[in-house]
């Protein structure tokens, strides 16, 4: 059997208000209540960062080098991508989803074949603090994808992407139009 409750008034039990309804089905929610909504039900910081065909950046090989190309916002809702660095740092603490790609041109061969997002650029392929994805792919153009979630403290911790490869030579990544071609973005995870 279903019921129905019908109250005017919603209290804490300091007898602070919570919610109010007027009668003709206008709930008006209190400040604080506005504000714990506001603050938990949107997933902000989040941005998109990605090479519009700008400059192309060189990838020596066998070396860890921060990926600097990724300069156009797709979006940004807070503007805390600093688009010289290719650098994220949230000013709001928490858990954060991070994507990334980077695409290669002409391809990797088999060996090993890296993009991480790294959390204040520390490499160390064995920590929480980077996200990782390898590779081995023997030819063809080459689309290495990264993606999970880190924590980040809203103050100091920034993110960026990373890529590793092992070409034999030199390799170009950015210098072509198009978001599919190479992107870095993240936003900030509720209820977690």
């Amino acid at each position: 059997m279903a019921g129905i409750l019908k109250v005017d008034k919603y209290q804490d039990f300091n007898g602070n208000d919570i919610m109010t309804s007027d009668g003709a089905g206008n709930i008006t929610l209190s400040t604080a209540m506005n504000t714990a909504v506001a603050a938990g039900s949107n997933n902000t910081p989040a941005f998109q960062y990605y090479n519009n065909g700008g400059a192309a950046q060189s990838i020596p090989n066998g070396t860890w080098t921060e990926v600097t190309v990724n300069t156009t916002p797709l979006f940004d809702t807070n503007s805390l991508y600093n688009s010289s660095t290719n650098r994220f740092t949230p000013n709001v603490a928490g858990k954060y989803y991070f994507y990334g790609q980077i695409y290669m041109s002409g391809g990797l061969s088999a060996g090993f074949n890296s993009i991480l997002i790294t959390k204040n650029s520390t490499v160390t392929l064995n920590s929480t603090s980077e996200l990782g994805f390898v590779t081995r792919i023997a030819d063809g153009d080459t689309a290495l994808q990264v993606s999970g979630i880190l924590s980040m403290n809203g103050t100091t911790d920034y993110v960026s992407v990373y890529i590793n490869q092992q070409a034999g030579v030199s390799k170009n990544i950015g210098g072509s139009g198009g978001t599919s071609l190479g992107f870095f973005g993240g936003y900030k995870l509720i209820g977690v």
